[in-house]
């Protein structure tokens, strides 16, 4: 089991990353074996060659950060997309920031993702609303998009991965979500893209940051 860790800590709303790497080790207890030739008086031998299996992933763009930037005030809220690199209803200009996951093992492997903060307004587990006093998202229920956090998934080099789903809401903390199978890792094909869609309530106020997980273990099947 490998473990790295990177972090980005600046600007308004930030996201920091923790990358966590679980996986199982696997013996391949021979590959290629040399038989002796059958000449008469000489003596025959093997070779053995045992290739273990390194399953590691890496984050050479760890954090997203949008930076600084308030809601219209004609407008209820604001919506940021790092994925489309938009955002409707604020002033936030860093929105084409996503997050880089990369194979850096030798065996194709599934990826999934979780979270420390969820969508909602409760003050404690809720990314956007946490350490908010005096109220935040009055007016709004949880699943409306005013409060939204939901990472959306691609592949920054085509064919990495087999993409589990356009856009995941985070709306339970501490639970693996899909991120993506068989991440390749052919160089040209191992890299995958998360991007955040986050919603901002106009009583919204101060720094906001999560911790993400990213998880991976041996993908079964041949070419992964």
């Amino acid at each position: 089991m490998k473990m790295e860790e990177h972090k980005v800590l600046t600007g308004m709303l930030l996201v920091a990353l923790v990358v966590s790497v679980v996986g199982t080790v696997i013996t391949v207890d021979r590959l290629g074996a040399v038989g002796g030739i059958g000449i008469t008086g000489a003596a025959g031998g093997t070779g053995d060659l045992n290739i273990t299996s390194d399953i590691t992933i890496t984050l050479p763009d760890s954090g997203i950060d949008f930076g600084n930037g308030k809601v219209d005030p004609s407008v209820g809220y604001a919506s940021l997309d790092s994925g489309t690199g938009s955002v409707t209803g604020g002033t936030w200009a860093n929105t084409s920031d996503n997050i880089t996951v990369r194979n850096d093992g030798n065996v194709g492997v599934n990826v999934t993702v979780k979270s420390n903060k969820e969508d909602g307004k409760d003050g404690t587990d809720s990314f956007i609303c946490q350490g908010d006093a005096g109220g935040c998202g009055v007016g709004y229920s949880a699943g409306n998009d005013a409060l939204e956090y939901s990472f959306t998934t691609g592949n920054k080099e085509s064919g990495s991965c087999t993409i589990l789903g356009g856009e995941t809401n985070i709306d339970v903390k501490d639970t693996d979500y899909d991120f993506c199978d068989c991440l390749k890792t052919g160089s040209g094909e191992d890299e995958a893209l998360l991007g955040l869609l986050v919603g901002i309530p106009a009583d919204a106020q101060g720094q906001k940051s999560a911790t993400i997980t990213f998880t991976s273990s041996a993908a079964g099947g041949f070419g992964c």
